[in-house]
């Protein structure tokens, strides 16, 4: 998996959270109003900015993968977070098998506004 690809899809989530925070539903400003688990194999998503509703998160996820949950722990290789302290923070999670800590800190690393947060 390259950057490019990561920083795409982050990018087209960005883009469909994007709004007055009006119409995007009564979450928005809450702790992460839900995670996103099907976006890539081995990555979940959780969206605590400001920018993100329970609305933006689910209608952004593939179908199936949306959760009022925040990412599981089990499995877990590493997490990122992305514009930390901005209304468009997010935290990425990297599941086992399909990462190693080693490869999720290595995507963290080279994702723009990003910092790795370890285990």
């Amino acid at each position: 998996m390259n950057r490019r690809v990561l920083v795409c899809l982050w990018s087209a989530l960005f883009a469909v959270g994007c709004g007055d925070g009006e119409s995007d539903g009564e979450q928005a400003g809450r702790d992460a109003p839900g995670s996103c688990s099907e976006l890539l194999d081995g990555m979940c998503a959780d969206y605590p900015g400001s920018l993100y509703s329970a609305f933006v998160v689910e209608e952004g996820c593939p179908p199936g993968g949306y959760s009022p949950d925040p990412c599981p722990s089990a499995d877990l290789a590493g997490r990122c977070v992305l514009a930390e302290g901005t209304e468009e923070e997010q935290e990425w999670s990297f599941y086992e098998p399909e990462y190693t800590t080693e490869l999720a800190e290595a995507v963290c690393n080279e994702t723009e506004d990003a910092s790795w947060l370890g285990l």
